[in-house]
């Protein structure tokens, strides 16, 4: 599969062009399947249908004859009609083959009911897009000036580079989030490129201090390359300037040649840095040499090196600089359509009852989906091309403990964290009660998910290729003592690494003292660090895990539990050693006395173990010893093979713990695979570690991953 490629256009003008499709209404008759117990829109049985037609002209009827232009057209229709009382059968809009473009955000507000919704549907066999870039006409592009050209080091994109004056054509520019080209990001123009790995991060070296503050701005030895560019004017620094989970941007601020020094100045994000920390230079005419990259100089002359003719391409600038699509009601269902070019949120949903199916959404500058409510379902959709996370599902009530009873099902998400490129996966949760099942996650600089939250279910899920640059990451993290009940099942997690060799990013991470988790029926293959790691917590079950890598494979741990948060181990009596001034704090402990609810009547019936912490006194939080012997701490029947670090528990760990009937091999063959070289990772029924370990649970290869 290209990657690069989301949702490539060019069929789509094809067919524009064309006649309209003669077509025959069918009678539709509502059905509901379910996900995770929830009702799930299928067809509609609705007393309103309303048709949307990009070339139609305004003043339609929204009949399929006479549709209307827009969907705010519709929406003004939907809206009487609610207001007459005529949606009580719910309704839908079917949206027809075209491109609708938006610069503000489309608002999506008509509640329907749990059983007759309000439906916007791309029209059968028909694509519709709703879409908030301007379009970059062929015929606006030229080739640069000779003088100008010339800068570009790499001879073949000095033929190709194509010149578009973005400012004479109105267009806001925001060179961060902007532009996109056949359904993918285009990268400003980086050095060293973007995921090379013959291209390692550069290093801050002989970094001085020259604010007042002792942090911003500060100097740095200039690599020898700035010597070269003939202007540095518009160039920024990204990457870690301080440590590798934190995001730093900088400009450009001087450089001087004579005392090969450069200047950065820190205008947002993380105000500090290290010698050592890691960036790149981006927005660099010199150094424009990959297809898709492109440069902005101070005029709004955009630089755009295409990886085909210019006429062949469709190039977009985010017009829309907010949320495209807005959904803020309930029992709204939206359904084959594709949302992308915006610098805000493709999607953004405020409600109870939602459905999101069928869709491709991207090409954005901030969330692909933020979805908050009860009984979400988001199925069946593509998400790529995100500057922030893929899929955010938040919802539930902390302090009641009550369920969103949200479910996200069968979504392929790939290629986001790209303008912010730390803590932002392709899932996330929040809240109380969600369901992950067979999605597939991958491309990333970070982690692939993360769960904040309790009652979170994570299973059938294929994660690969994320956590390729940042450090301190895993593929899934999860963390706190408050986090409870997060279930991890039958998952695979493959190829986990850092591309530039600087981190070694685990499989599943439960960083501080995460608590009530279960890591159980799992496969971890190829993972650089370790493949599960848990960072001390109680209550904690990690079985039936399968953790190997190919003989090729030249990095990895196996499974690591550390005792910081048992007695006398690091935070255990943690005091913040950036405050360590009185009043000491402990931040593990807020965690708890900050948790909405906790205590509770509620509380104590879902979660009776966690009120084993001694918590209920100031003093208590001061005391090391807290009830160790309640940890139910479970580490058995687990596979390892073929890893440098096997298991790694520490005494304190392993003085309440049951640890026992765990395997280490030494080969992948008692393992039993049907077929790895081709990807095929089922355990066969004559296994030799069904032999060594009776009753052993391993996970359903067949149902992993999307369907």
């Amino acid at each position: 599969m290209d990657r690069s490629a989301f949702r490539p256009h060019g069929r789509i003008f094809k067919r524009l062009c064309s006649a309209a499709l003669s077509v025959t209404m069918l009678a539709s008759v509502f059905m509901a399947s379910t996900i995770g117990g929830l009702a799930m829109y299928a067809s509609e049985d609705t007393s309103v249908v309303l048709y949307v037609s990009a070339g139609a002209e305004t003043g339609g009827d929204g009949s399929f004859e006479s549709p209307f232009a827009t969907v705010q057209e519709a929406n003004e229709a939907l809206k009487a009609l609610k207001n007459e009382g005529k949606l009580s059968d719910g309704a839908t809009v079917y949206i027809r083959e075209g491109i609708y473009y938006q610069t503000d955000t489309l608002k999506l507000e008509i509640s329907g009911s749990k059983n007759a919704p309000v439906v916007y549907k791309a029209y059968e066999n028909e694509t519709a897009v709703i879409d908030g870039g301007y379009v970059l006409e062929a015929n606006g592009f030229r080739h640069p000036e000779p003088d100008v050209a010339a800068w570009i080091k790499d001879e073949t994109a000095r033929e190709k580079v194509m010149v578009y004056d973005l400012r004479a054509a109105g267009v806001e520019i925001d060179s961060s989030c902007g532009l996109f080209y056949n359904g993918t990001r285009a990268v400003l123009a980086r050095y060293p490129n973007a995921w090379d790995p013959n291209g390692k991060p550069l290093n801050l070296t002989n970094v001085k201090a020259v604010g007042i503050d002792g942090t911003v701005p500060f100097t740095c030895d200039a690599d020898p390359v700035v010597s070269t560019w003939h202007s540095t004017d518009g160039v920024k620094l990204g990457g870690h300037f301080q440590i590798d989970w934190i995001q730093t941007n900088g400009i450009l601020s001087d450089y001087n040649a004579d005392e090969g020094r450069i200047t950065v100045d820190i205008p947002s994000g993380n105000k500090e840095y290290r010698e050592g920390g890691r960036y790149f230079f981006e927005n660099v005419l010199d150094e424009i040499d990959v297809p898709g990259e492109y440069y902005i100089d101070d005029s709004g002359l955009l630089y755009f090196y295409p990886d085909k003719d210019i006429s062949e391409i469709r190039i977009t600038y985010a017009q829309c600089k907010k949320t495209l699509v807005s959904v803020k009601g309930d029992n709204i269902v939206l359904d084959g359509l594709i949302i992308e070019g915006t610098g805000g949120d493709a999607l953004n949903v405020r409600g109870n009852g939602v459905t999101v199916q069928n869709c491709n959404i991207g090409c954005c500058g901030q969330d692909g989906i933020d979805i908050n409510g009860y009984n979400n379902v988001v199925y069946n959709n593509e998400i790529a091309h995100v500057g922030y996370t893929g899929l955010k599902l938040s919802g539930g009530d902390l302090a009641k403990s009550i369920s969103s009873n949200s479910v996200a099902d069968n979504n392929y998400i790939h290629d986001f964290g790209e303008i912010k490129t730390v803590y932002e996966g392709g899932l996330y949760a929040e809240g109380v009660g969600f369901t992950f099942t067979h999605n597939e996650i991958a491309y990333a600089p970070h982690y692939g998910m993360g769960a904040y939250g309790r009652d979170i279910i994570i299973k059938y899920n294929n994660f690969h290729d994320v956590c390729r640059e940042g450090g301190d990451a895993g593929a899934v993290y999860v963390a706190w003592w408050t986090s409870q009940n997060i279930v991890f099942e039958n998952n695979i997690v493959k190829d986990i690494y850092n591309i530039y060799e600087l981190g070694a990013p685990n499989g599943f991470y439960c960083d501080d003292g995460g608590s009530g988790k279960i890591v159980r029926s799992n496969l971890f293959y190829n993972v650089a660090g370790c493949s599960i790691a848990m960072g001390g917590g109680k209550d904690n079950i990690v079985t039936d895990n399968i953790i190997a890598s190919s003989s090729s494979f030249k990095y990895g741990g196996g499974f690591s539990y550390d005792g910081r948060t048992w007695y006398d181990d690091w935070c255990a009596y943690f005091v913040t050693y950036m405050n360590a001034i009185a009043p000491y704090r402990d931040i593990l402990w807020d965690n708890i006395f900050g948790e909405p609810g906790y205590g509770t009547d509620q509380w104590t019936m879902r979660y009776p173990r966690t009120m084993f912490y001694k918590t209920t006194t100031v003093e208590d939080r001061y005391d090391r010893y807290m009830s160790y012997a309640t940890a139910n701490v479970v580490i058995r029947n687990n596979v390892i093979s073929q890893k440098i670090n096997s298991m790694e528990i520490p005494l304190v760990v392993r003085r309440f713990a049951v640890i026992r009937d765990n395997m280490l091999y030494n080969t992948l063959n008692p393992i039993g695979f049907a077929d790895e070289a081709s990807g095929n990772f089922a355990i066969r029924s004559d296994s030799q570690l069904f032999r060594d370990i009776p009753g052993f649970s391993a996970y359903d290869f067949d149902e992993i991953g999307r369907k």
